[in-house]
């Protein structure tokens, strides 16, 4: 029997597997555990499905590959069978979660009139503030900070916008590597000992393999602070850039234009590996849910103050997590 999660009202996941799909799942998407029932997006791992002819992507990263079946975007539905290849099943799984899985996600939401936003979230002043920014931009690191400073946490990666001015979180588990001993020490000593001790394993498996291997703790949100379980009305917009040339951090005021053209822009990234599938009606598809998607940040944001945060290019991570804490009046660095 399929897993089913619901993410927002009639915004569903169903996934079906082997027992080691159902636990990472599982423990993904606890809180959004639902009863059998219908689903916007249906994934199958295992065998190719029969019914799924055939938009393939294909791909791979380290030590594990994936080829994913995909159904025309034109059903009821959208659905995938993925096959995975290589060790650690984990890992593998991780990476499609990333890669196919929450992307798929984020076009039935568009569908919905919901935006799938990869953003972090916390609460702030009775509201929630949208922390948004590339990969490596410390909003992540920022939003283990707030969850152990007493924040309400929505999301460290991805969270759901809906008209007017509504944040719903997005139950994922943090992803936590090594060096957040450095960029977060005091959110890093809220661990559990089990916890920090794992931290330390990742770090020599990454020193000893020069990188290479690097996998990340993966944590409940509760294990730290408070998981927001209820939308949140959104108070304020935040966009992080890094690769000033100054030596202090600098904000601006950001027209509500210029946040949902940065948001158009990561969604587009999150579906990077769904672009590459060679389909003229997935490529319709993308198309159609980045448009819904820039009508409905429009709307979710209208009258929602934003900024601009710049990060100097040559601050390392620590400062730059301690500055952007200090920003936020986390009272923690």
């Amino acid at each position: 029997m399929p897993r089913r999660y619901e993410f927002a009202p009639g915004l569903a996941l169903s996934v079906g597997g082997s027992g080691a799909v159902f636990r990472h799942f599982d423990a993904e998407y606890a809180a959004a555990a639902a009863a059998a029932g219908s689903a916007d997006v249906q994934i199958q791992f295992g065998a190719p499905a029969s019914n799924c002819p055939r938009g393939v992507l294909r791909g791979g990263h380290k030590s594990v590959r994936w080829h994913v079946d995909l159904a025309s975007p034109e059903s009821e539905w959208l659905r995938a069978s993925i096959q995975l290849a290589g060790r650690p099943r984990s890992f593998a799984l991780s990476l499609v979660q990333g890669y196919v899985v929450e992307p798929l996600i984020s076009v039935a939401a568009a569908r919905r009139g919901l935006v799938l936003l990869p953003a972090a979230a916390f609460s702030e002043d009775g509201g929630a503030v949208i922390v948004m920014g590339r990969s490596r931009s410390g909003k992540s690191s920022l939003a283990f900070l707030a969850l152990s400073s007493g924040r309400m946490l929505l999301g460290d990666d991805q969270v759901l916008l809906e008209a007017p001015r509504g944040c719903r979180p997005f139950p994922r588990r943090l992803r936590l590597y090594p060096d957040v001993r450095r960029t977060a020490p005091a959110a890093h000593a809220a661990l559990s000992s089990r916890r920090r001790r794992g931290l330390q394993l990742r770090w020599a498996a990454d020193a000893l393999s020069r990188g290479y291997v690097r996998p990340p703790i993966r944590v409940e949100a509760t294990e730290v602070g408070l998981a927001a379980r209820s939308p949140l009305a959104i108070g304020r917009v935040v966009l992080i850039e890094r690769g000033g040339s100054g030596r202090e951090l600098s904000v601006a005021p950001l027209e509500r234009g210029a946040v949902v053209e940065a948001g158009i822009a990561l969604l587009a990234e999150q579906r990077a590996k769904l672009r590459t599938v060679a389909d003229e009606r997935w490529s319709g598809a993308l198309a159609a849910a980045a448009e819904a998607e820039e009508v409905t940040l429009h709307q979710v944001l209208q009258g929602v103050p934003a900024e601009r945060v710049g990060l100097p290019a040559a601050w390392d991570a620590a400062q730059a997590v301690g500055a952007l804490a200090e920003h936020f009046r986390l009272g923690m660095a």
